[in-house]
């Protein structure tokens, strides 16, 4: 296998042939229509598009987990916050106000956190599947364009 430009090899750099040279396999069996190379050459690309749909797979996880992090660093400093006022407050009846209209603004701030989370994953999500969605559709263009073109072979 060849290595990438990170220096490691990967999927895009995968040769089938290196290992099977299907040619030489199918020259006996001799199928009408059958072209080998035509094949490895789809496999290839189906696998260079899970490859990709995977990396969008794996970038929109470490930006979904990014993002919780930052939520988290966002929650104890308003929490740190809360206590800083709580301990400051001239008397108990405009704490017990003060905290009630927090525990508000804090309840409504995580439902737009994990709407926000919600978002991020259905967006990495439907980008995976847009790629594979795509592969699987110009495959079935290519097979359809195969088959025009082994009729006039027939």
């Amino acid at each position: 296998m060849a290595a990438s430009k990170s220096g490691k090899a990967g999927a895009a750099d995968f040769d089938m042939t290196k290992f099977f040279d299907f040619e030489k396999m199918m020259g006996d069996m001799r199928m009408p229509g059958f072209d080998p190379t035509s094949l490895m050459e789809a496999q290839r690309k189906n696998i260079e598009a899970l490859v990709q749909a995977n990396k969008v797979a794996a970038e929109g996880f470490q930006a979904l987990a990014q993002r919780q992090q930052d939520i988290l660093r966002e929650h104890v400093e308003q929490m740190q916050g809360l206590m800083r006022d709580a301990v400051s407050a001239d008397t108990p009846e405009a704490n017990a106000g003060r905290q009630a209209e927090l525990m508000k603004i804090a309840f409504e701030k995580a439902l737009l956190n994990m709407r926000e989370l919600a978002e991020l994953a259905s967006k990495s999500q439907s980008e995976a599947f847009e790629i594979v969605n795509r592969r699987v559709m110009d495959s079935m263009e290519e097979f359809r364009q195969l088959a025009d073109q082994n009729k006039g072979k027939a």
